[in-house]
């Protein structure tokens, strides 16, 4: 496969790189946990093999003229040495580990520093992968990544091509998954059959922003730290035949999905949590982000939007949780039949194109300005990795669990935070447990206040009946 040398960024990817502050790095990292005697060597093989046919994660930015106006480019780095300008990272972690330490500790530590930074991303390449040996049979395979250079779907399906080519490489025979998408969400079962309108989206950012006072939403309750920088990472892991199956029941009781019962049940804790502090009842503005198609691999002239329907849902007073998940189902089903464009994507491309003779200072300020707004949190959907498909129709289980010997037992996430984000939360589906993975702001939460609002997120999802 020719690669393309040069792919110009997405008005909505270069806006939001515009964007980035530096106490608020657009860093995100993710993890797979691989148990099992590793070839390393047949392992990064595989990498330099795989990442031929994704050329962003072996690119850098340039600025250049386009017309009268400029534009930014991935433009791709020449190999070294017959390997990849960007090669997979070893790191040997076991000399590190204290006794009885929690090895997710160690891998958040080791990635703390490495997210904690804006990144020139005109030096230093947008993916960086890492292979991590915390035990003799322990390896974390760690994907750290700008945002604006690949999403979660993207970002598995490159993970599975290579686990694939490991799998052939080690065992000489093709791999027993099929091809199925990289990860399945939960929050609806297809894209919409036409694109996004502006209209609707227009009509509830009026209603929604300009109207009312955004004095009025509630961004959690914490003990603020001005110039605290960093976000700390929590997260949970529920069982199938333990509160999973009680949340997949009472999404089959009132006809939602699970996005719907984790939204209302988060809501429901936040708004208590707030109340119990003093504040008085606020609106909160809850998003979704739905994964709709992945980001990479790139075409030849232009990168991808950037991907994801983010449903912004004013949540309600506290009530029963069944009522809350009914008001967040009908909320998102009413807003993704009218293809709110909520993710900004014909905004962001109207801005762009009736501003392009302006210096890009200017555009991005009035971006910015039509963009963000105070979200109390942010839910990036359950989805199903790398979900089996049989007659058809998904199983709910993952095809993909064990690669060339070695099993997938364990996948960590740590979101990157902006601004007007209150607590960030990732959850994903493997192996039929469910992993949930929350990111709070050093600023805006104390490491303590952190861990006391997501452990009472996660008992009131077990709680429930």
């Amino acid at each position: 496969m020719s690669l393309p040398n040069r792919i110009r960024l997405h008005y909505s990817a270069e806006f939001a790189l515009a964007a980035e502050e530096p106490s608020y790095p657009k860093t995100d990292n993710s993890q797979l946990q691989l148990r099992g005697p590793m070839d390393a060597d047949a392992f990064a093989a595989a990498y330099d093999a795989v990442v031929h046919d994704f050329p962003i994660t072996q690119s850098l930015i340039e600025e250049a003229r386009e017309g009268l106006s400029h534009r930014l480019y991935w433009v791709l780095q020449p190999a070294r040495g017959g390997r990849p300008a960007n090669p997979l990272q070893r790191v040997d972690l076991r000399a590190e580990a204290a006794p009885g330490q929690d090895p997710v500790q160690l891998i958040q530590d080791f990635h703390a520093e490495r997210t904690a930074r804006v990144r020139d991303l005109t030096r230093e390449f947008p993916i960086l992968f890492f292979l991590l040996r915390l035990e003799d049979e322990v390896h974390v395979l760690s994907m750290v990544y700008h945002h604006i250079a690949v999403d979660a779907a993207s970002g598995y399906e490159l993970i599975k091509r290579i686990l694939a080519e490991y799998h052939r490489r080690v065992t000489g025979e093709a791999p027993p998954w099929g091809e199925s998408a990289s990860i399945a969400s939960q929050a609806q079962d297809r894209a919409p059959a036409s694109p996004p309108g502006f209209v609707p989206y227009l009509r509830d950012q009026l209603s929604e922003y300009y109207l009312k006072s955004q004095r009025d939403i509630s961004q959690v309750a914490g003990t603020r730290r001005p110039g605290t920088l960093g976000r700390t990472c929590h997260r949970a892991i529920f069982e199938p035949d333990g509160a999973l199956g009680a949340m997949k029941r009472l999404a089959k009781k009132h006809q939602a999905s699970l996005s719907d019962v984790l939204l209302a049940s988060i809501s429901r804790t936040i708004a208590t949590w707030d109340r119990e502090r003093g504040l008085p009842a606020r609106s909160q503005r809850c998003v979704l982000v739905v994964n709709s198609r992945g980001r990479i691999p790139e075409t030849a002239n232009e990168s991808i939007a950037l991907t994801g329907l983010a449903l912004p849902v004013t949540a309600p007073d506290v009530r029963t949780l069944g009522a809350v998940v009914e008001h967040f189902r009908d909320v998102r089903s009413a807003q993704w039949a009218a293809g709110v464009d909520v993710a900004n994507f014909r905004l962001l491309d109207a801005i762009a194109r009736s501003t392009r003779l302006m210096p890009r200072q200017a555009r991005y300020f009035l971006a910015r300005r039509a963009t963000q707004v105070p979200v109390t949190f942010l839910l990036s959907n359950i989805g199903i990795m790398w979900p089996e498909v049989k007659g058809g129709r998904m199983t709910g289980r993952s095809e993909l669990t064990e690669a060339g010997g070695l099993s997938i037992d364990d996948v960590h996430s740590c979101p990157s935070m902006a601004k007007e984000i209150g607590l960030g939360v990732i959850a994903r589906t493997l192996g039929g447990r469910l992993f949930i993975n929350y990111s709070a702001d050093r600023w805006r939460f104390t490491d303590e206040e952190a861990k006391a609002l997501t452990d009472r997120i996660n008992a009131d999802l077990e709680a429930i009946p």
